[in-house]
């Protein structure tokens, strides 16, 4: 109540600290009882969700369902991590390793020598959903990796360190976004990771990518999309969002998918995920890829079997997975 009614005076609304202060009192002595239209007006009051978000999420997965992702949003996730390709010695940490990421911590909270860690490049602080789609994209030696829609570069590193630290080579790695100030972010996240044999590259992956048609043996597609998903680490998406967003998201996404489809080799792999739990920037969206394009197949991703689902794509939950909420889709051209 204190610290309100200073907000009050610093925001230069003095005549109202009274008032502030009277209202926050009584509403700790008094039981407030509220009155609510229907469910969805009360999982929308009591989780602070847009109603129209909600009912979406009533309609997609049940109103039980909506009501826990919503809950789930509230709470404080776990703290993730990595190892990156820096060289250091052996870490010993009171952290757990991930159940279903290989290479993934987990921490409960985050403390002054993870810290330390991440500050000399040796950690990476990345969430497990987010560790689990670079997982699973697997490189041979020799072949050739494009991720398209990189930047910051979480994904793309974690692909690179993983093979640095196996010690393989022979692969040429390329990433690319948008918007130069990305990409040059991007660029000094690879050298923070001691990451150096990547080429970064500023494209419009929308209009067309500048490469040769079958020139890359994987291709990663992480596309821009709502994040609906990772609420809980960035909650200011609720409120930002708009029911209108997702099929002009859903349109970009597909340009996006379909332009870096044609840079697949033949018997190559392409992914397309993002951390959206929207069917539209999902099912939708690779529904109608296939249907346009007929030379691709969809494969099982390489995750635990419990994410997948007996279509083949894969969906991680906050509430369910205790983890963000992504979405897989593993191709390949044959």
């Amino acid at each position: 109540i204190n610290e309100s009614v200073n907000l009050v005076q610093y925001a230069k609304k003095t005549s109202a600290k009274g008032f502030v202060n009277a209202i926050l009192r009584r509403a700790t002595r008094e039981t407030i009882d509220f009155a609510f239209a229907d469910d969805v007006d009360r999982i929308s009051v009591t989780t602070s969700h847009p109603r129209w978000l909600v009912e979406k999420w009533a309609g997609q997965f049940g109103v039980e369902e909506a009501e826990n992702i919503a809950a789930a949003n509230n709470e404080i996730p776990r703290i993730a991590f990595r190892i990156s390709a820096c060289p250091g010695g052996p870490l010993q940490l009171n952290t757990l390793p991930s159940e279903f990421v290989e290479g993934c911590f987990i921490s409960e909270t985050i403390d002054e020598e993870l810290l330390e860690l991440s500050d000399r490049g040796e950690i990476y602080f990345q969430e497990e959903a987010s560790q689990m789609v670079a997982a699973s994209v697997r490189i041979q030696n020799g072949e050739h990796f494009l991720d398209v829609c990189a930047a910051p570069g979480s994904k793309a590193t974690q692909i690179s360190s993983k093979y640095l630290l196996l010690g393989s080579n022979s692969r040429l790695i390329i990433a690319g976004d948008l918007h130069y100030r990305r990409v040059h972010f991007m660029r000094g996240n690879f050298a923070a990771q001691c990451i150096e044999q990547a080429n970064l590259l500023q494209y419009d992956a929308v209009d067309s990518l500048p490469f040769a048609d079958e020139s890359f043996d994987v291709v990663l597609v992480d596309a821009p999309c709502s994040g609906t998903g990772t609420i809980r680490h960035n909650p200011e998406i609720r409120y930002f969002l708009s029911s209108d967003d997702f099929h002009d998201l859903s349109r970009e996404q597909l340009a996006i998918l379909q332009n870096a489809s044609k840079l697949v080799k033949r018997g190559g792999r392409l992914f397309y995920s993002t951390c959206s739990m929207e069917t539209e920037e999902n099912e939708a969206v690779v529904a109608e890829f296939l249907t346009d394009n007929t030379d691709f197949k969809k494969t099982k991703p390489n995750i635990p079997d419990r994410f997948v689902s007996d279509e083949l794509y894969a969906h991680t939950f906050p509430h369910i997975d205790n983890m963000d909420g992504f979405f897989i889709a593993a191709f390949e051209r044959i």
